[in-house]
């Protein structure tokens, strides 16, 4: 099996493992989260866990991971930054790109969409304004101004046996009940490289 239906089969396997939308938390919770910060959030290593294999973190396993976060915060400054230009170079141009669980983008479709400044990713993502007056819904925020709740994202990582899959839960530390309103990124390695697969 290759391409984007082994790793979405990957996905649904992991995300039933995970339980992966969790209970969206009172409306005075949240309300208490919407402090922004400044400047992007720092990208901190939480639970690392291998599936299929013993639970000893060996160096080359602490490499995989750290690979994987430093990728995640790659991500996350392009999106702080206002400026997706270059994620094409972080996508597998045989896997494309899942920008939701649901909504995949081979390479040439994402190299075209993010070209439209009105374009899914550069409103979902980047730009609240367009998103509240797009989805008629003032409260709605871009995952840039999500992200901007926090001052650290703690990144959980759940490997498979081989290494060349990641998924990755994220935490808002400062804004939990916002959490929930991210996706889990997923993460493959092609040749010894890894790649975005699915978006935050």
């Amino acid at each position: 099996m290759q391409g984007p239906l082994r790793y979405l089969l990957c996905l649904v396997f992991v995300l039933g493992s995970l339980g992966a939308c969790d209970r969206a938390p009172p409306a005075d919770e949240v309300a208490s989260e919407m402090h922004r910060y400044e400047q992007a959030p720092t990208i901190e290593l939480g639970e690392v866990r291998w599936y299929g294999a013993n639970s000893d973190i060996d160096a080359e396993r602490a490499a995989q991971a750290e690979q994987v976060r430093a990728l995640l915060e790659k991500l996350v400054g392009m999106v702080d930054r206002r400026d997706l230009r270059a994620l094409p170079g972080e996508v597998s141009r045989d896997a494309g790109l899942f920008v939701d669980v649901k909504a995949h983008r081979s390479y040439a479709d994402l190299e075209r969409e993010l070209k439209d400044p009105e374009g899914y990713l550069n409103t979902f993502y980047l730009d609240s304004a367009k998103l509240a007056a797009k989805q008629n819904d003032p409260e709605s925020l871009a995952v840039r101004d999500i992200l901007r709740l926090t001052r650290t994202v703690r990144a959980d990582l759940y490997m498979n046996r081989q290494g060349d899959y990641c998924e990755v839960k994220l935490h808002l530390v400062d804004a939990p009940g916002k959490s929930y309103y991210l996706n889990n990124p997923v993460f493959i390695k092609e040749s010894g490289r890894w790649y975005v697969a699915q978006l935050f």
